[in-house]
């Protein structure tokens, strides 16, 4: 009876095909993180930005409904139902606000 022997060996049979689509993957990898990196840095800007502009809105309330939508992200419905105040009412604040912001920056 003859048994034939086999190649065995600890390394997979295409290890370099393997070892490129990691490296490739790792890349990839590194390039995902330093675009978020520069997209947060970018987003905390325009944050920033937009903070400074609110601030020179006169009127408070103006001023509380656009942070409550540019910063704290919430809808105009949310908005006026928190400050007990009618959907239109919270527009027309919004966008006096507007208004306000855009007569600053002109």
């Amino acid at each position: 009876m003859k048994i034939k022997g086999s190649n065995l060996s600890s390394e997979p049979k295409s290890s370099l095909p393997n070892r490129n689509r990691l490296d490739d993957l790792i890349s990839e990898k590194a390039g995902l993180e330093q675009r978020l990196r520069h997209q947060l840095e970018a987003s905390w800007q325009m944050r920033d930005t937009i903070s400074k502009s609110i601030d020179t809105i006169e009127d408070s309330t103006s001023c509380q409904i656009i942070e409550m939508y540019y910063v704290d992200l919430k809808e105009l419905d949310d908005i006026a139902d928190e400050l007990h105040i009618s959907i239109r009412t919270a527009q027309r604040y919004y966008n006096q606000g507007l208004r306000r912001m855009h007569r600053v920056e002109e």
